[in-house]
């Protein structure tokens, strides 16, 4: 009963942000992407290395800029051991708006690409998609999320690996000429 309180209040004050909310979204490749950020829920830790190879495959292969952010939905502190940042739930108002200064900074970047890469709802990695200056934000199929991704994939019973292999697919086959 009371997380349902929580996400109400969530879905409420997300409504109200959103119509002050203007931001310019367009369909960008890899081929045409610069910097690209991942947003991942690290609560997981077989998450970590899925994230981590692909994010270096990236850097490494792609030449791209990657900043990656973790989210531990746990009150436990930081994983300060990691190469990329993170945030708990203590990181969070009680209706699930991330609070921690060195978030800020993540939503206001201006990416080219955000990769959404957690498969089940995450008020709190969604609200960080939603308000994103990212020109192009992918994550998996929900009808309800249109406001925080510009392009949806369903993940029917997939595993992380299989997402980020698909969302790695489908971000090739874009080509800005095409796409305008």
């Amino acid at each position: 009963m009371f997380q349902e309180i929580r996400l109400f209040f969530y879905k409420y004050f997300l409504q109200k942000e959103l119509k002050k909310h203007q931001a310019k979204h367009e369909f960008v490749g890899l081929g045409q992407a610069m910097r690209i950020g991942i947003l991942f829920d690290s609560t997981d830790e077989q998450n970590i290395p899925i994230i981590f190879e692909y994010s270096k495959q990236l850097e490494k292969k792609m030449k791209k800029r990657v900043k990656v952010l973790g989210f531990i939905d746990a009150n436990q502190g930081e994983n300060l051991s990691l190469n990329y940042d993170t945030f708990s739930r203590r990181h969070t108002s009680w209706y699930f708006r991330p609070k921690k200064e060195h978030i800020k900074p993540f939503i206001t970047e201006r990416f080219d690409i955000l990769i959404n890469a957690y498969l089940h709802d995450s008020p709190a990695l969604e609200y960080i998609s939603t308000f994103s200056n990212a020109t192009f934000r992918v994550g998996p199929y929900n009808a309800n999320k249109t406001y925080c991704f510009d392009m949806m994939i369903t993940t029917e019973g997939e595993s992380l690996e299989e997402f980020i292999n698909k969302v790695h697919h489908f971000l090739e086959k874009i080509n800005n000429e095409q796409a305008v």
